[in-house]
């Protein structure tokens, strides 16, 4: 159950269907709002499913038992306080807690019956050390558990590696923002090839030979896309954010290396031999353009991201999963 007006919502909800169908469970994807979603280009594990709107997915919900309900954040608070006792008695509760539910709740009412409603939960899982610490300090018996995103390849070749060019390209996909235009500006200028997917930076197209826009693309080219090809890219986030966005976990199964910020979330998951870390964009700079002219060095991230991809793709994530729901 997720409520997609929240970024990456849909993202995280569909790995979690995925995790539990390759756990062997039947799931169903319930959201909160009133459209559904075809899941047939998504789903690698199982049979394939619609996303059920709220007036179906509750309905389901008193009729059906299920023995797993996941929670893809707390989705509408009513909903939680009405249905969880219900719910509980037929099923384990899990939370899925994206550390926005609560960081960025500036109702102060709301985050309060956020905060209470946490101890009605029989597993809640949080995506980085500092959350669940966090947690802890406010109510110590809570059955926290850090358990960081997975994620499915899309194509049972796990073994295909990008080459590794003299001159790679820049990419970026997803919102742009001042930060990454002054960036993008910055590495046309020094004759570094960009290409852009799905990036609101369109106004460029006129004024660099080296910048490339592709507007859309399916989440399964992509990834086979970013597979093929050499790219450096990098991230930039809130100090305090406090999760390893879907972005990072892209970067890692596709041997991207990257130049990123030291925000929490990353700090628990990444360390020097992953990635290039830098403060300011004069560092932001300086690391990418070690990442462009120093082959060996894209080639030792490349092998060391590789290795990390290994511990965050679906059968491992369940095994993890496993051992939290028999504790």
């Amino acid at each position: 159950m997720f409520d997609p007006s929240r970024p990456g919502a849909f993202e995280i909800a569909y790995e979690r269907t995925n995790l539990l169908n390759y756990m062997g469970f039947k799931s169903d994807m319930i959201n909160v709002e009133n459209f559904s979603i075809d899941l047939k280009n998504y789903l690698k594990y199982g049979e394939n499913r619609k996303v059920l709107s709220r007036k179906d997915g509750l309905k389901l919900i008193f009729t059906n038992n299920y023995d797993i309900y996941f929670f893809q954040g707390i989705t509408k608070e009513f909903l939680v306080k009405s249905s969880l006792d219900f719910i509980k008695k037929r099923g384990l509760v899990i939370l899925d807690l994206p550390s926005e539910d609560l960081q960025y709740e500036n109702n102060l009412i709301k985050k309060l019956i956020k905060l209470l409603s946490l101890k009605l939960f029989d597993i809640i899982l949080v995506h980085s050390k500092a959350m669940k610490i966090y947690l802890q300090s406010i109510n110590k018996d809570l059955p926290v558990y850090f358990l960081s995103y997975n994620i499915t390849p899309i194509t049972q070749n796990t073994e295909l590696e990008s080459p590794i060019n003299d001159k790679p390209e820049f990419i970026y996909f997803g919102r742009g923002n001042i930060f990454l235009q002054k960036l993008i500006n910055k590495l046309l200028e020094k004759e570094i090839p960009v290409h852009l997917i799905g990036t609101e930076l369109n106004y460029l197209t006129n004024q660099y030979s080296l910048l490339k826009i592709t507007k859309t693309m399916d989440s399964q080219d992509l990834i086979l896309f970013l597979l093929r090809n050499d790219f450096i890219s990098v991230i930039n986030y809130d100090t305090y954010f406090m999760d390893q966005p879907q972005k990072v976990l892209r970067y890692i199964y596709c041997n991207i290396p990257f130049v990123s910020n030291r925000f929490l979330g990353i700090l628990d998951f990444l360390d020097n031999n992953h990635c290039l870390y830098a403060d300011g964009f004069d560092e932001y700079i300086k690391s990418l353009l070690e990442l462009y002219f120093n082959k060996e060095l894209r080639k030792l991230l490349k092998i060391n991201l590789r290795n990390k991809a290994q511990d965050i793709i679906t059968p491992n994530i369940a095994k993890v999963l496993y051992k939290i729901i028999n504790a």
